[in-house]
């Protein structure tokens, strides 16, 4: 079991997105109808969407693009998950999650 401990500093550097991102909500999406992960939250949405797709046009059309693009897999393309608002990386800068702290004790 991998047990991760959250400082009080850590807590308050959490910051929640304003809006979900398009490219996120769709990966994950694809993500889930791919694996039987969380049957209690995501089977009933499964089954809805899953119909959608059985019936042909778009939704199949879109469904079979995208398992293309996030197929069933440990990585995902780089353009389709971008980065956080506010957390874009640039090459040299300490802005990068982690750069210019140490790994807590319990990491190394």
């Amino acid at each position: 079991m991998l047990r991760i401990h959250f400082t009080g500093q850590d807590l308050e550097n959490i910051r929640i997105a304003r809006s979900p991102d398009p490219l996120w909500e769709i990966v994950c999406s694809i993500c889930r109808l791919q694996t039987k992960e969380g049957p209690l939250a995501f089977d009933p949405w499964r089954r809805v969407v899953r119909a959608r797709i059985r019936r042909g046009g778009a939704p199949r059309w879109a469904a079979q693009a995208l398992r293309t693009l996030v197929p069933y897999a440990t990585y995902i393309p780089d353009f389709l998950t971008p980065p956080v608002e506010g957390r874009e990386h640039q090459p040299g800068s300490r802005s990068r999650p982690g750069a210019g702290h140490p790994s807590p004790p319990t990491t190394r």
